[in-house]
């Protein structure tokens, strides 16, 4: 129960801060509308001429029913933002946050408002138990509006981001494949390899630019031929030292995939992996059953880390979109030692 208590504080305080530049002008925003509201609530009840509690009677009150307004958004936060939690296991804890605020009331009345005798009384305990139920739903619907504008706020910057990111991807195409064009004639007659690596570039760039259907997905066989391209590149590149077995078999016309996924994977191995080895080659296997399922195996030695430090973001786009496009229908192990990295993936298409 401590445990829940400090992540959900935790959480809490980074949810007041996750959308402002700064973190004293998001408390002194939350602060003002707070507020706001106890005034609304305090001249609401001075309108109905009811009798006035004790000023540290509402402090109390009101620090509890602010507190589980902010842990209602934190639990949230940890069920359906970061994916922390699983729904069953959120929702838990969530009752458990719900005891553990209307033992604090319960405290409250009975230490503060000296209810002790009245609470002992089976009978009259529906008399506070109704209204601090209303009080709980009221400020957990409260909080999950929170959660709600904060988590879809949220999206809509990323979405913002990568239509930048695909704008800037297609700032003056035309230019750039003219120069491609340019310099492929240019060295066709000096180098065959340099000719044939230019091309293959070209034919990896157009294809990217052209973007996918939109279900989002593009034919399973344009994917497979990006990533044949890719190796040839590659092997062109590092021709003499680059080993790389390789067995991509053939798209079904049928299936779609979503693209990039596998053209991460392979430009990964070839940005992170050691190929010089004679001995020791590099493997790559691709293969598409007829009902739909990818197989994906991929095994190579690691580079030396201070040669090239991984940010980790490859796999990290690879994981979002197979989350985006095909959460419970696919599975990803990553298996590394000192030497050695290994990828095993599955996609039901």
């Amino acid at each position: 129960m401590n445990a829940l208590i400090t992540y959900v504080t935790d959480k809490a305080m980074k949810l007041t801060t996750s959308l402002s530049a700064g973190k004293g002008v998001t408390i002194i925003t939350h602060a003002c509308c707070w507020a706001l509201y106890i005034t609304y609530e305090m001249i609401s009840l001075i309108g109905m001429h009811q009798v006035l509690a004790p000023a540290y009677v509402y402090v109390a009150y009101y620090m509890v029913n602010i507190g589980f307004f902010y842990g209602t958004a934190a639990t949230l936060y940890a069920i359906f933002t970061v994916k922390r939690w699983s729904i069953a296991g959120g929702f838990i804890r969530y009752a458990g946050l719900s005891v553990i605020y209307l033992l604090i009331k319960l405290i409250i009345s009975a230490f503060i408002e000296n209810h002790l005798s009245v609470l002992l009384r089976f009978t009259d305990n529906l008399q506070f138990v109704f209204p601090w139920l209303f009080r709980s739903w009221y400020f957990a619907l409260l909080g999950g509006f929170y959660w709600a504008t904060n988590h879809f706020a949220v999206y809509r910057l990323k979405l913002a981001s990568l239509e930048a990111a695909y704008l800037r991807q297609r700032i003056s195409p035309h230019l750039l494949f003219n120069s491609l064009n340019f310099i492929y004639s240019g060295v066709q007659e000096c180098s065959e390899d340099a000719a044939n690596a230019v091309l293959l570039l070209s034919d990896l760039m157009r294809s990217s630019l052209a973007g996918p259907g939109s279900d989002g997905k593009i034919a399973l066989g344009q994917e497979l031929t990006q990533v044949n391209r890719l190796i040839q590149l590659n092997r062109l590149r590092f021709a003499g030292r680059t080993l790389v077995d390789s067995s991509v078999g053939e798209g079904k016309d049928k299936f779609r995939i979503a693209p990039l996924i596998l053209v991460t994977l392979t430009e990964n191995m070839f940005k992170h992996g050691d190929l010089s080895g004679k001995g020791q080659p590099a493997h790559l296997a691709i293969s598409v059953s007829d009902d739909g399922q990818l197989l994906w195996r991929s095994s190579n030695r690691k580079i030396r880390e201070k040669e090239s430090p991984g940010t980790g973001l490859g796999l990290g786009y690879v994981r979002d979109r197979l989350e985006q496009f095909y959460r419970g229908k696919y599975t990803l192990e990553i298996e590394a030692t000192e030497i050695d990295y290994q990828v095993k993936m599955t996609i039901w298409l």
